[in-house]
């Protein structure tokens, strides 16, 4: 939690390796991130910035970022109900298979400020990373939800078994943080 300006995203995106630091080291295990191969760095992080992009494809290939169809769709419903956006996506005709960005296709569907990060959101727990990252979730209007929802991703990556996972939240405003609490126990 911070003021603008504080460098809550420039810390976050130095913790990714996105940034270089200009001074001093990021270490992950003792051991300073540039040691590590990029791409494989990479993976243990999903999240969700202020600033993101929709691909000009469909929803379930905008939720696994995969063009070439190797898409778990149980994986993307699943994912887009736990980020809140399986109601919206089952009202549209063509479901997860309607396409995104009207400057591309012209019967595409365009979702509000809110739709779109919950979308991220999905996005972001479709890669099952180790640890996901929420920078400024309220700013969309994600945090309505917000509490309920981490619950539940938290229970369900344990439950899955595929490991623990670290959730890292950046906001402006305290209340969109107070009261989450996690457990370092599998449910």
């Amino acid at each position: 939690v911070g003021m603008n300006g504080a460098g809550k995203t420039t810390l976050v995106r130095l913790i990714c390796g996105f940034y270089d630091p200009t001074e001093g080291r990021v270490l992950l295990n003792g051991e300073d991130i540039r040691k590590y191969n990029r791409r494989d760095y990479y993976k243990l992080f999903s999240a969700v910035f202020q600033d993101f992009d929709v691909i000009a494809a469909t929803i379930a290939q905008n939720i696994a970022q995969d063009m070439d169809g190797n898409i778990d769709m149980d994986a993307v419903r699943s994912c887009a109900d736990k980020a809140g956006l399986c109601e919206k996506i089952e009202s549209l005709p063509e479901k997860y298979d309607t396409k995104l960005v009207r400057d591309v296709y012209d019967n595409a569907v365009a979702l509000s400020g809110g739709e779109t990060q919950r979308l991220m959101l999905a996005r972001a727990l479709y890669k099952n990373a180790p640890m996901l990252i929420l920078d400024e979730p309220s700013r969309r209007r994600l945090s309505t939800r917000l509490p309920k929802r981490i619950c539940i991703i938290n229970t369900t990556l344990w439950r899955r078994d595929v490991h623990p996972f670290t959730f890292l939240t950046v906001s402006l405003q305290r209340a969109s943080v107070t009261g989450l609490s996690f457990s370092t126990a599998a449910s």
